[in-house]
C-alpha cells in the first residue's frame, strides 16, 4: 500500500520545510504576481524545488535575481528554488487554497 504524500511538508537535504513558509518567501519578491514552491522526488536529497511563477508584465525574470533577492533577507541557501516555471496563474480552489498538484499540469 502506497502513502499519500504530504504536499504541504517538504524534504530537502535532511530538512523539514513548510510549503507555505517557501509561498510566502517566492511571493515577496517584487518581480513575481503571484509565486508557489512545488516540489519533484529526488532521490538523493529528497525533494528539488521549484518555483512557479507569475511574473509581473514586461518584468526580466532570473533566477539569480531571487536567490539574490532571497540572500539579502538571510533565508537558508536550503528553501532557494532550483528553477523556475513561469506559468499564467496558480492554481486555487475556491477557497483560494494552492492545488500544487496541479501546476505542472500547465506545462
Amino acid at each position: 500500500m502506497r502513502l499519500k504524500r504530504d504536499v504541504e511538508l517538504l524534504h530537502h537535504g535532511g530538512f523539514a520545510i513548510a510549503a507555505s513558509e517557501l509561498d510566502q518567501l517566492y511571493q515577496s519578491f517584487p518581480g513575481f504576481l503571484d509565486a508557489a514552491c512545488f516540489v519533484l522526488p529526488d532521490p538523493i536529497v529528497g525533494d528539488r524545488i521549484f518555483a512557479a511563477i507569475v511574473p509581473r508584465p514586461n518584468e526580466p525574470i532570473w533566477l539569480d535575481a531571487l536567490h539574490k533577492f532571497l540572500e539579502e533577507r538571510e533565508v537558508a541557501p536550503y528553501k532557494f528554488p532550483d528553477k523556475l516555471l513561469v506559468v499564467k496563474q496558480i492554481p486555487r480552489d475556491a477557497g483560494g487554497r494552492l492545488l500544487r498538484e496541479q501546476i505542472l499540469k500547465q506545462v
